[in-house]
């Protein structure tokens, strides 16, 4: 990575900065509300970890169902039953 695409990115990230899912914005949701996110996930950057990790993330669940699926998909355009 160059020193200028590097000065991009984080430029980027300072300039989205409040776009970020914290524990402020899941406590303005509703009690039953969730996080979701299909993966990977920029840790400090788009969520933080306490929200990640935290008891209204669903993203491993997530991550596996979509595994599943991946794996359907694979089997049905291979040939496989």
């Amino acid at each position: 990575m160059t020193m200028q695409d590097e000065s991009r990115m984080v430029e980027t990230i300072r300039r989205y900065e409040g776009w970020i899912c914290d524990e402020r914005r899941m406590a303005l949701a509703k009690e039953d509300a969730i996080y979701m996110h299909c993966l990977p996930a920029d840790r400090g950057v788009e969520v933080t970890d306490a929200v990640i990790d935290g008891p209204q993330s669903v993203v491993y669940d997530q991550a596996e169902n979509r595994m599943h699926v991946q794996n359907a998909i694979m089997a049905l355009t291979m040939g496989g039953r």
